[in-house]
């Protein structure tokens, strides 16, 4: 919707950036950075940004699905065995580096 089209009343209830990134989880300089690149519905007020809540709603459930795919993906690896090269550069990994067998060097 083109913001010259939008209704002080359909506006009033909308949200900050540090207000959506309170909700997000993140810095209100990365909301307006999105509402920016039209990531999420906003307006630009002479005041600042306004930011439409249920887009706010809608970008967090977003991040909640991406993240809990990732959860589980890495639970389903460490399950099958596989460790991550954070894990094998503390030495916990099942990789031995420096060509030892045992694991002594």
């Amino acid at each position: 919707m083109d913001e010259r089209t939008r209704g002080i009343r359909e506006i009033e209830n909308w949200l900050s950036p540090s207000q959506a990134g309170a909700m997000l989880g993140t810095s209100g300089q990365w909301v307006t950075q999105l509402a920016r690149r039209r990531e999420l519905d906003a307006v630009r007020t002479s005041l600042g940004w306004l930011i439409n809540p249920a887009d706010v709603e809608r970008l967090a459930k977003e991040r909640l699905e991406k993240a809990e795919k990732k959860i589980s993906a890495m639970k389903s690896a460490r399950s099958a065995g596989v460790v991550g090269a954070r894990a094998q550069r503390a030495g916990r990994g099942k990789a031995s580096l420096g060509g030892s067998v045992s694991g002594q060097v």
